[in-house]
């Protein structure tokens, strides 16, 4: 049912330069992977058949090494011929909703995909796929959630905290949606759901992109969820697995000791 997707990659990942030092942080390996060659295997590993990539002038790095497919993973390789890479340039930095805004042609009238490569869930069943699975049953605006617990939230981006009720688990309908702010985001509970990654939509999204920037400078994916959650059209699944915002400084260094830790214990136990 889903068969296009849409890959912002054009942010500046200014937070992460002690890591990428002028690289698009998109190409930073987490776990021996790229973001963006875990972003493509999720997208067509979960059915998508074309895909949207946005970046910026100074990321054609990206594209050159997806169109030429100079991967040492064989298995990516191969990946990549099953799909279809599109790219569209977003001169200037404005932020999530104008970059998608480029790919409203290439979406037409159907509904899309649109997950941040720096945002990554560790678990059996890919994000996208659980999303899907969910949407083939209930095909409305949704996206993913997870309960974050208040030790890790010094890991994740300030923006998304939720406030939700049940409608047929893991589907919950959204009544609030925080708004972006600066640093890491901060409750007081124990755990707190926030949103993650991104979502399905329907091609009205397009409609809802604001047509100037908001305080943050930027045309921002928040407003539309926020309108979405007004008309009360916009559902979270809760998803399965471990999440990691890799576009945060502490996320990215969680996510690399992670995944020390699994090759550390699955070297021990090889050797036993």
């Amino acid at each position: 049912m889903i068969r296009k997707a849409v890959i912002p990659a054009a942010g500046r990942g200014r937070r992460m330069l002690e890591f990428s030092h002028g690289l698009p942080k998109e190409l930073l390996s987490v776990g021996g992977k790229s973001m963006i060659q875990r972003a493509v295997e999720m997208h067509v590993r979960s059915g998508i058949e074309r895909i949207a990539v946005v970046l910026s002038p100074d990321k054609q790095s990206i594209r050159d090494l997806l169109a030429s497919k100079r991967f040492a993973d064989p298995r990516f390789r191969e990946l990549l011929d099953q799909v279809e890479l599109v790219f569209f340039e977003q001169a200037e930095p404005l932020g999530v909703a104008h970059a998608v805004s480029l790919a409203r042609e290439f979406i037409g009238k159907e509904p899309f995909a649109l997950v941040m490569p720096d945002c990554l869930l560790v678990s059996e069943t890919p994000f996208l796929s659980q999303l899907v699975q969910v949407y083939s049953k209930r095909p409305v605006d949704m996206i993913g959630f997870v309960w974050l617990e208040q030790s890790r939230s010094m890991q994740f981006g300030n923006v998304g905290l939720l406030r939700v009720e049940p409608v047929e688990p893991p589907l919950y309908r959204i009544l609030e949606l925080s708004d972006k702010g600066a640093g890491s985001v901060n409750f007081s509970e124990p755990i707190h759901p926030k949103g993650f990654a991104g979502g399905i939509y329907g091609p009205d999204y397009f409609d809802l992109i604001p047509a100037e920037p908001g305080r943050t400078g930027e045309i921002d994916d928040v407003p539309i969820h926020q309108d979405l959650i007004r008309s009360g059209r916009l559902y979270g699944v809760e998803l399965v697995g471990i999440a990691f915002d890799l576009g945060n400084p502490e996320g990215y260094r969680a996510a690399e000791r992670f995944f020390s830790t699994s090759r550390n214990s699955s070297n021990m136990n090889g050797s036993r």
